[in-house]
């Protein structure tokens, strides 16, 4: 598909036909997995997943600068692996709670799902973090502050984008009288 300059019309590569906006809609509309991605709550998920792994690389690429420029390849290594550490953190949540979602979880079963999810995530994390501690060769002093530093500003950025997000608070009787 390509999209001509300055028009909403899209060409159809292998059969030459147009179709406008309202034509994709529709077409679209017949699609499951298009109604599901259209959900507020999946998109303010994948914003979430979105904006806190841009923060994440922008902490991280500062935090890997001044390291470069004071430190040794050790602390870069512990930096790179806390930043992978917290960005699993920071997106496991919304991914569970997307996967969720599809599953067909609503209000309270959604909510302890997250929770659930959350908590499970936080003790894998420290559980691994403390396993790359003890048998990895890395600087534990910048390995500990930029894990914490990345959890923070990441699950902050979650908190914020889908604190921001226009989804409806729904609870299961209202969900299955009001779809």
């Amino acid at each position: 598909m390509t999209q001509n300059a300055g028009k909403n019309d899209e060409t159809d590569v292998e059969m030459g036909v147009k179709k406008n906006d309202s034509e994709r809609s529709a077409a679209s509309a017949d699609d499951p997995r298009e109604a599901f991605r259209r959900q507020p709550v999946v998109r303010a998920m994948h914003r979430a997943i979105v904006w806190s792994s841009v923060a994440l690389v922008i902490v991280f690429a500062i935090a890997a600068l001044w390291i470069h420029a004071r430190a040794g390849l050790t602390q870069l290594a512990s930096a790179a692996l806390a930043f992978a550490f917290s960005w699993v953190s920071c997106t496991a949540t919304s991914q569970s709670v997307i996967r969720a979602i599809r599953r067909g979880k609503t209000g309270g079963a959604l909510t302890r799902r997250m929770i659930v999810s959350w908590a499970a995530k936080l003790c894998l994390v420290i559980v691994a973090a403390v396993a790359a501690i003890e048998t990895m060769d890395i600087d534990r002093a910048y390995f500990g502050i930029l894990l914490a530093i990345g959890i923070v500003v990441g699950e902050n950025v979650n908190i914020l984008v889908i604190s921001r997000a226009p989804i409806p608070i729904i609870g299961d009787e209202i969900m299955r009288t009001h779809p």
